[in-house]
């Protein structure tokens, strides 16, 4: 973008040194263009400055989601943590259980083993050992002690064996508990892992687009800068095109041929028809400003009129700028021939074409809004591009 502004600058001064002056018509030509060029640019620079904009709150965007994914890795490793504190505890009371298990197992056996022994003593002996305990007795109460003991000595083994057989299926069941807490508890860490995984691939994912918008933020603001390098060039382009086109517009010497029976320009001093009716609010020459007492320069003077009104030509002539016009807003110059123009300023719309011939009274255009931010129009006359105060070239009376 800056090569190409530089070559056009370029081109546009070799092209001043070596050819012939632009006429006024081609200057116009250039100006909307460069205009319209310049328009193409800024809405251009408009739309990166949406898109560096745009950036920014997406950049914001994700790197307030990081800052939440972190907080989220860090609670979900906490959580791992605890997890794997109660995984280790529960393994540990399993283990114990086992044990517990395995020593009640053994005592079970031994006493199992015992009671075996007995059983089988007792069979190898037949009646025999009970008539021995009978007669052996000395009484009838010794008789009954043995008895008693004997009983004794049978249900607390049977006793000795059931309890052994509880314990026994009460921590067999505390460990199933156990168990099923830990294939809960290992469920939970899986998907609490799983969880953690599928957050940092995301939080990845997030740092690469970031980056991503980063680099293309950069982009977007180096085009953005070039944008505005370039239109800057262009404007300057503009304004020179605009001081060309103003100077040939007040240096223009050419004659209008005159139609028959046309009076000449010159003829017409104290006769012109005024442009349009209203009050003459502001005159010809040095003026003081109303509120600040400071000298102004009026080069024409500005007639108040009733918002569209019709402006007219106020001699026949031929049209040679009609256009907005910096300073003047939509402007209309007529050229009488000899070297005389008039000039038409703050028009609301245009109702003539550069090229067109008009005649005295023909409507070029309507009463728009002055400088003043009045309904107004500023009207000039020129000669040799040296202004002239209106009022000796008008009528003594404004007329329809």
């Amino acid at each position: 973008m800056k090569r190409l502004v530089f070559l056009l600058c370029c081109t546009c001064l070799v092209s001043s040194l070596f050819a012939a002056p632009p006429s006024l018509e081609e200057l116009r030509q250039r100006v909307t263009q460069e205009k319209a060029r310049l328009q193409r640019l800024e809405e251009r620079e408009r739309l990166y400055d949406r898109k560096v904009q745009q950036m920014e709150q997406e950049a914001s965007s994700l790197l307030a989601t990081l800052e939440r994914f972190d907080r989220r890795l860090q609670r979900l490793q906490q959580e791992l943590r605890l997890l794997e504190a109660q995984l280790a505890l529960h393994q540990a009371e399993r283990e114990k259980l086992q044990q517990q298990q395995e020593q009640l197992r053994a005592q079970l056996a031994a006493r199992r083993q015992l009671l075996r022994q007995r059983v089988r003593a007792l069979y190898r002996q037949g009646t025999t050992s009970y008539l021995h305990l009978l007669f052996s007795s000395t009484s009838l109460s010794a008789l009954q002690t043995r008895l008693h003991a004997l009983q004794r000595i049978a249900a607390y083994d049977a006793q000795l064996l059931r309890s052994y057989t509880e314990t026994l299926q009460t921590l067999r069941q505390q460990e199933e508990v156990l168990a099923q807490k830990m294939v809960a508890i290992t469920a939970q860490k899986r998907a609490q892992e799983a969880k953690q995984q599928q957050m940092a691939r995301e939080k990845l994912q997030k740092r690469r687009l970031l980056a991503t918008i980063r680099k293309e933020k950069q982009t977007y603001m180096r085009l953005r800068k070039e944008i505005r390098t370039a239109t800057a060039q262009v404007s300057r382009l503009i304004a020179s095109l605009e001081r060309q086109q103003q100077a040939l517009v007040e240096s223009n010497t050419r004659r209008i041929p005159q139609k028959e029976g046309e009076k000449r320009f010159p003829l017409l001093k104290g006769v012109l028809r005024w442009p349009v009716q209203g009050e003459v609010i502001a005159r010809y020459g040095t003026q003081k400003h109303p509120e600040f007492k400071t000298p102004i320069v009026h080069k024409g003077i500005t007639i108040r009129a009733a918002p569209g009104s019709a402006i007219r030509a106020v001699a026949p002539g031929a049209v040679i700028y009609a256009d907005w016009f910096k300073g003047y807003g939509q402007l209309v110059i007529i050229d009488h021939g000899e070297s005389y123009y008039s000039l038409y300023a703050y028009l609301a719309d245009l109702k003539v074409k550069p090229g067109d011939r008009v005649s005295s009274a023909q409507i070029i255009g309507t009463v728009g809004e002055g400088i003043s931010h009045e309904s107004a129009l500023y009207f000039e006359i020129r000669h040799h591009g040296n202004s002239e105060d209106p009022m000796a070239w008008l009528m003594a009376k404004p007329q329809g």
